[in-house]
């Protein structure tokens, strides 16, 4: 079993895609902790390090299915733990709690889909979920009113789940 020993698994760029959870996580320990701004910034952070590892593997072509899966658990994290523990913790109107749950359903149904793509031609069914990012950016750019995020909620989960290709 020596092909599914972690060392012969992981690549130089699963590093990186690791290096994005981790700071997602720690994103998440500074949200519970109320240091919201420093959180976001870290979480930006995550995402850059996460679009490094995958131009990385591609460049290389050195993409695998370890890399793949390591990347949907760390894109889970990122683009929707994380990102729920934010609003949870700044937009505390009970009534945004059920659009969250729809967010963060439709965020990880997306991922699923996608993981069953395998898709190297840079196409997606669905929006991908880095545009999960507008709503942690709404955060740094001031914007404090809940219609804002449910209407941001709404939309960003409509678009993860609708049929529609979209082509980077």
């Amino acid at each position: 079993m020596k092909e599914h020993s972690i060392l012969n698994l992981l690549k130089a760029e699963d590093f990186l895609t690791l290096a994005a959870a981790v700071t997602s996580v720690n994103a998440i320990f500074l949200f519970v902790k109320g240091c919201y701004t420093c959180g976001t910034s870290l979480l930006i952070f995550a995402a850059i390090i996460d679009l490094l590892d995958g131009m990385i593997a591609r460049r290389r072509n050195s993409t695998t299915d370890f890399g793949r899966n390591l990347d949907f658990l760390q894109d889970a994290i990122t683009y929707c733990v994380a990102i729920a523990v934010l609003l949870h913790m700044t937009v505390t109107e009970p009534w945004l709690d059920p659009l969250l749950v729809l967010f963060i359903s439709a965020s990880i149904v997306r991922l699923a889909r996608q993981q069953l793509m395998k898709n190297q031609e840079r196409q997606y069914i669905g929006l991908p979920v880095t545009f999960n990012l507008t709503l942690p950016l709404m955060y740094l750019a001031g914007i404090t009113e809940p219609l804002a995020y449910a209407a941001a909620m709404i939309t960003l989960s409509l678009l993860m789940i609708s049929d529609r290709t979209y082509k980077f």
